[in-house]
């Protein structure tokens, strides 16, 4: 069989729901400080979902 190199499956944390979910499950016990910076034309809603999650802050940078 040929080599047809590697796979590449970027997993469901590359989809912003699954991401938000698995974060807010995660951190339901540990209650970590999750705080976010968005560079350039990041996805500013979806950091600021992120940081309410993880009860931090959301800064940004750049591109509004």
């Amino acid at each position: 069989m040929a080599d047809r190199g590697p796979v590449i499956y970027p997993g469901p944390f590359a989809w912003d729901p699954f991401l938000l979910t698995d974060v807010q499950r995660m951190n339901l016990l540990q209650r970590c400080a999750i705080h976010t910076v968005g560079i350039g034309e990041a996805n500013f809603t979806f950091l600021k979902e992120l940081s309410a999650v993880g009860h931090g802050a959301t800064v940004q940078i750049g591109k509004q």
